[in-house]
């Protein structure tokens, strides 16, 4: 049994990560939820997500002994695309740090957001979240579905996108080729 600590009460990250701990490492996994804040509220560049991705897995390691710190962080980054323009992408990055102080990172799928909630983010500096509560209706939505769920009709959720970045940052840690 290893014990992992999320940074995070967010029962999406929690499973997420149980998930992918299960999976890669194929043990069994005790979970104890950690509430963290980071230096910056909604991210919106590649650089603030991993920040806050980091932050989140010291912060979660200085409050709690486990075996591994999790910090799993949502943001938005732009892409600059040569004859297309600029278009914001969410992603989830993981932190990942063992009792050795090794450090992981994994990305998880990512997905482009609506022009019009990009620029509410932006021009009205709300989270994404609050965006999505004022345009969709639809109230806390980062602990369900999250917005990809929205937008794939149930298909993709918020959950599977945590999970492959957490297991992305396994592998940097379990892979014998690091």
């Amino acid at each position: 049994m290893v014990t992992v600590c999320v940074a995070s009460r967010n029962p999406v990250k929690i499973r997420g990560t149980e998930r992918a701990f299960r999976k890669i490492l194929g043990v069994d996994v005790e979970v104890i939820p950690i509430e963290v804040s980071t230096s910056v509220r909604q991210p919106i560049s590649i650089d603030q997500v991993i920040k806050c991705a980091i932050e989140r897995a010291e912060r979660a390691r200085e409050a709690h002994t486990c075996d591994f710190a999790v910090g799993v962080e949502a943001g938005i980054w732009i892409v600059e695309v040569r004859g297309y323009g600029q278009i914001p992408i969410n992603t989830h990055v993981a932190a990942v740090l063992t009792k050795d102080d090794t450090l992981s990172l994994g990305i998880g799928p990512s997905f482009p957001i609506p022009e019009d909630m990009y620029s509410m983010i932006t021009t009205h500096h709300k989270e994404l979240s609050k965006v999505v509560e004022e345009v969709l209706g639809v109230r806390d939505i980062g602990r369900d579905i999250g917005l990809v769920g929205i937008l794939s009709g149930g298909k993709v959720k918020r959950e599977d996108l945590v999970y492959y970045a957490v297991a992305m940052a396994l592998l940097g840690i379990t892979s014998r080729y690091y």
